[in-house]
């Protein structure tokens, strides 16, 4: 790979030769047994969310509840929500272990959320924490309008994921020293977000651009994100923060 090679826009991806989201085979009880909880990771999104103590929060695609259980303190109530009824009651055990009485963890179809009349206008935020590249855009959008749904009026849609631009998701795409993981078959940079949010009745109002949150990586990310023409190629990942008009 070229310097060029790195330069240049990352690589679209392409749903016309992936097969459809494989929830069974990705996120079976192995995959949740052996769950990263990546402390790093989740202390820098929440330090780059604003959190309020009267905040309702649902995150969709909670798997064993780390982000909302280290959240919990900040809150006044939070929902998670995943397919997987497996990680729901790891969170649920993790939840009690810990004495946290706030929050309460279901598992539900995401994409159908809009027939729950419970749920609709219920809640401040919702987050998706490295969910997007995961989901081809139609069920990406479902999943938006399911979040619209429950929102209230001028409700947040707060995104965490990978940035296509970033240097080592280029080297992915390409195939070039590092392998894709085998569920991220929709990894995108924020221009293929908004549209995919207007459909769905967003407006971004916000990117923040965060390094890596393995140490090593990060440092240099740091180092590295802030300088001209070469900066974007270091910004790991996005944090997009879309309001429900």
């Amino acid at each position: 790979m070229t310097r060029q090679d790195l330069m240049n826009p990352a690589p679209e991806y392409r749903t016309n030769t992936m097969p459809r989201e494989q929830l069974d085979k990705w996120y079976d009880e192995d995959y949740f047994n052996n769950y990263p909880k990546h402390d790093r990771r989740i202390t820098q999104i929440i330090r780059n969310i604003k959190l309020s103590e009267t905040d309702n929060i649902c995150e969709f695609g909670c798997g064993p509840g780390h982000i909302l259980i280290a959240m919990a303190g900040k809150i006044h109530h939070g929902t998670g929500i995943d397919v997987s009824e497996y990680a729901v009651s790891l969170a649920q055990k993790s939840a009690r272990q810990a004495d946290i009485h706030n929050l309460d963890f279901r598992s539900e179809d995401i994409e159908h959320l809009a027939d729950n009349t419970g749920l609709a206008g219920k809640f401040d935020k919702v987050l998706m924490m490295d969910i997007s590249e995961h989901l081809y855009d139609d069920t990406l959008i479902r999943f938006f309008r399911s979040a619209k749904t429950i929102l209230k009026p001028g409700g947040q849609l707060i995104i965490h994921t990978p940035n296509a631009g970033y240097c080592l998701e280029r080297m992915k795409a390409r195939n070039f020293v590092l392998k894709q993981f085998e569920s991220h078959i929709a990894v995108r940079n924020y221009s293929q977000h908004l549209p995919l949010l207007e459909a769905a009745g967003f407006r971004a109002i916000q990117v923040t651009y965060l390094p890596h949150y393995n140490r090593i990586i990060g440092l240099a990310d740091r180092l590295l994100m802030g300088l001209p023409f070469i900066g974007r190629l270091f910004r790991a990942r996005m944090l997009i923060v879309a309001r429900s008009d």
